[in-house]
């Protein structure tokens, strides 16, 4: 008869608690990352519904246009046609404003409806 011997884990205890414990604040991050995730894509289509609906105001589009929006750090396109300054600027506050994000020189920002 083989006789088994029973390892002694207590003398890991402090490890596997240190384990569990890192497992718990793992798992709190990613809530905080998913949480964030949601709240980033939220803000973004807030954006852009702003966007859209101050080009629809302006009279630049239509509402149910199909176009391409882009925003860079210095210039503003409709569709890759470059928009004048002024409406760079007023774009890019509106931007800024809604998103709470600033526009740097690395900038751009597509919406494509």
């Amino acid at each position: 008869m083989v006789k088994l011997s029973i390892p002694n884990y207590d003398q890991y205890s402090s490890i596997i608690e240190k384990g569990k414990m890192m497992k718990i604040e793992s798992d709190k991050l990613s809530d905080k990352k998913s949480n964030r995730n949601e709240i980033d894509k939220i803000k973004n289509k807030e954006t852009m519904n702003a966007i859209i609906s101050q080009l629809v105001a302006d009279g630049i589009l239509e509402a149910d246009s199909r176009f391409e929006f882009r925003l860079t750090g210095t210039k503003m396109y409709l569709d890759e046609i470059e928009q004048s300054d002024s409406l760079y600027t007023k774009y890019r506050l509106l931007y800024e404003n809604v998103s709470g994000n600033k526009l740097n020189a690395k900038s751009n920002i597509k919406i494509k409806h």
